[in-house]
């Protein structure tokens, strides 16, 4: 196998930070807090505070809260969520309430959803109360839903009253009552997440995915075959502005790979 090779021709030193991984052969107990980005693929029971990205692998289980700057589930979790960005995949399931920025729904959730972006696209169903700026539905609510804007496409069918303001696209079924948008959650429950005080302002935020790459291409190296892992990767370096480039290389490094080879990558 070819190495992956990424030359930089400006050497700076460096703050790195490593992925947690906690393996199937691995069970938390327990308050976890940490600053670089969580992959999970086992069981954990207890509460997890992380200043980064958290992944929750499809046989992974979370049973406790949850507060990250993003959680990307493709599992199981029962707990509260707070968090800017929240994902939810197909065959994932969140029992418990949301505070959130943006969700996308391709899953199960069930709980309070308070945010300022929804999406539930057309296999996501929410058994929830809905608050939110936006909410765009091609997919099955079932509760009330408040938001300032809402979009529904042929597939939606929403179970239960709705507030709103606007219906700029109305497609779907709605099977309750139409009223002027008002709010239904609680202070606690409606979107106040905040980033820059979360997790106690840890230090180590200052060096944010910094020669994050080797560990994210070591792992890349060991999980070619395996699409769902490689896209996780490719996810937890998404969010970091600072590694666009790499970003790109990595991706194109992966759409070319023949034959377990990588090609090689230059970049400043």
């Amino acid at each position: 196998m070819a190495l992956f090779n990424l030359i930089s021709k400006k050497k700076k030193k460096k703050k790195s930070i490593e992925i947690t991984h906690i393996t199937k052969n691995i069970r938390i107990t327990g308050e976890l807090i940490s600053a670089s980005p969580l992959f999970i693929d086992s069981k954990v029971e207890g509460d997890i505070k992380v200043n980064n990205t958290v992944i929750v692998s499809k046989r992974a289980t979370v049973d406790g809260n949850i507060q990250a700057k993003n959680v990307l589930v493709y599992g199981q979790i029962k707990g509260k969520i707070k968090s800017k960005n929240l994902e939810v995949y197909e065959g994932a399931k969140v029992k418990g309430n949301m505070n959130v920025k943006k969700i996308y729904v391709n899953g199960e959730v069930f709980g309070s959803i308070g945010g300022e972006g929804v999406f539930i696209d057309k296999d996501g169903r929410a058994k929830s109360v809905i608050q939110a700026k936006k909410t765009v539905i091609s997919g099955i609510v079932d509760g009330a839903l408040a938001s300032q804007v809402l979009e529904l496409n042929s597939q939606a069918y929403i179970r239960g009253d709705v507030f709103v303001n606007k219906i700029p696209k109305k497609d779907g079924k709605i099977e309750g009552s139409i009223n002027n948008f008002k709010e239904i959650l609680s202070q606690e429950e409606q979107f106040s997440y905040d980033y820059e005080d979360s997790v106690e302002r840890m230090n180590s935020e200052v060096a944010v995915y910094m020669k994050y790459e080797t560990k994210i291409i070591d792992l890349i190296k060991r999980n070619l075959d395996n699409d769902a892992v490689l896209q996780n990767l490719v996810k937890m370096l998404k969010y970091s502005e600072e590694n666009e480039k790499k970003l790109e290389q990595i991706i194109q490094a992966i759409e070319y790979k023949k034959d377990d080879t990588f090609i090689d990558v230059e970049y400043d």
